[in-house]
């Protein structure tokens, strides 16, 4: 074999090798909406106040059931020298002490103080395993939302590479016909500003479709510094006529879907449960009104040495009561609070439920709007995809100018944009109704 053959053949093993080390990573929608709800900050944040809140009900319970001590004490006094005081010998006698306790006691009544608190406590933890589930649907929606708009870029951009591939097919064409005499200096010029600024806008298209891969893969927790294959979606498939009309006839009356929504909203429930949560601190601060009654069991030993420990022994037991009768006005201060905290949480549930009722309507109306946005679109690109024929034949012909064609091929680019931009504005408007129903859980 020769030298350059056997060059050739290790640069192509080395080549393979480092197209393999650089292989990028696919990443599907089902896959970053996976990778959103596993290591997502939102996600893992939800997740963390949940188990928080769980702990607190396991607190809350412990505090109904008695609270047990034990202590163990000795004592020893060696025996010091003898002294002489007053002419008599004094001598000193060794002091033990050895003890050992036991004692036990649980509220039995603190004005409901204490069952309160469990019920608060759980009530809390429901309503963030409640905000938790709301928190995978944002993020889902999110993830839909990044992913289309990716898309969306990526779509745009081939639109500005084709316009591009034009501009620059016509500008060598007048190249030609201006160096044989068949066409003036301007308007050669003229095709080579208006190649200049689409060079310009694949650029700028460029750079959002970057700016869209590395907002998603940060919003996945993912490493922006790696290369991902993003897998094309089939928004046809999605956005099919029949499909469509199904879609807008389902939610065609927005009063019926608001109802369903706001049954189906893990947040107003939630509400409902912090009205319920207020509820319970009125419990909770008129409770100090009431007196407490506790009961206590204690058992003791006590002995001068480890061996008779045993032998001497006591044991108790007992009720304690106690009633307040001046708190300096603070458990007066602390209903008035609770009552406040009250007329608050009842509010923040109205102002859910019309917020609720408002995103829904606002989701029928924008997905409605990009139905329609995307007909129009549709007849828009069929216009002027002959415009721009025309125009070329008639500047090919002679009878047209460089300028009509130019504004007609800019014509058809803003319609095949404004095609792209109504896809992926109806998409992302269907997610939205999802998102504001609230009936998908994940």
């Amino acid at each position: 074999m020769k030298l350059q053959n056997k060059i050739g053949f290790v640069f192509l093993i080395l080549l393979n090798f480092a197209n393999l080390f650089s292989e990028s990573k696919k990443l599907t929608l089902p896959q970053a909406i996976e990778q959103g709800l596993k290591a997502n900050f939102d996600i893992i944040r939800a997740a963390n106040i949940s188990a928080m809140q769980e702990v607190g009900v396991t607190s809350a319970k412990w505090a109904l059931i008695p609270t047990i001590n034990m202590s163990t004490s000795g004592s020893q006094n060696k025996k010091s020298k003898v002294d002489v005081i007053d002419g008599f010998l004094n001598t000193p006698n060794p002091s033990n002490s050895f003890s050992s306790n036991f004692n036990t006691s649980v509220v039995l009544f603190d004005g409901m103080n204490n069952w309160e608190n469990v019920s608060k406590a759980t009530n809390t933890f429901e309503a963030s395993n409640l905000d938790f589930i709301r928190t995978k649907q944002l993020v889902v929606f999110e993830v839909n939302r990044r992913f289309f708009t990716l898309l969306r870029n990526k779509s745009l951009l081939q639109v500005s590479e084709d316009n591009l591939k034009r501009s620059q097919q016509q500008l060598k064409r007048i190249d030609e016909s201006n160096k044989v005499g068949a066409l003036s200096k301007a308007e050669f010029y003229r095709q080579q500003v208006s190649t200049a600024n689409d060079e310009l806008s694949l650029i700028r298209a460029k750079n959002n479709y970057d700016n869209s891969v590395a907002d998603l893969l940060t919003y996945l927790s993912l490493d922006v510094t790696e290369e991902y294959e993003i897998e094309n979606y089939n928004i046809e498939k999605e956005i099919e006529e029949t499909n469509v009309n199904q879609y807008l006839q389902e939610f065609s009356n927005a009063n019926n879907v608001s109802e369903i929504s706001i049954a189906s909203r893990t947040d107003y429930s939630s509400a409902i449960l912090n009205v319920t949560n207020a509820s319970s601190d009125i419990t909770i601060a008129n409770s100090t009104y009431w007196p407490t009654i506790s009961a206590n069991a204690g058992f003791s030993m006590s002995a001068d040495t480890l061996t008779n420990l045993g032998k001497k022994s006591n044991a108790n037991f007992g009720l304690s009561f106690s009633f307040p009768i001046f708190s300096g006005f603070r458990t007066s201060v602390a209903v008035e609070q609770a009552k406040l905290r009250l007329n608050t949480a009842e509010e923040q549930l109205h102002q859910t439920k019309r917020k609720i009722q408002v995103e829904v309507k606002k989701a029928i109306l924008d997905l409605e709007s990009a139905h329609k946005q995307r007909e129009v679109s549709l007849k828009n690109i069929i216009a002027s995809n002959e415009d721009r024929r025309i125009a070329e034949e008639r500047y090919t012909l002679g009878a047209g100018t460089l300028l009509d064609l130019l504004i007609a091929n800019a014509n058809n680019t803003r319609a095949l944009s404004d095609k792209v931009n109504a896809d992926y504005d109806f998409l992302i408007a269907k997610q939205q109704l999802i998102l504001a129903v609230g009936k998908e859980r994940y």
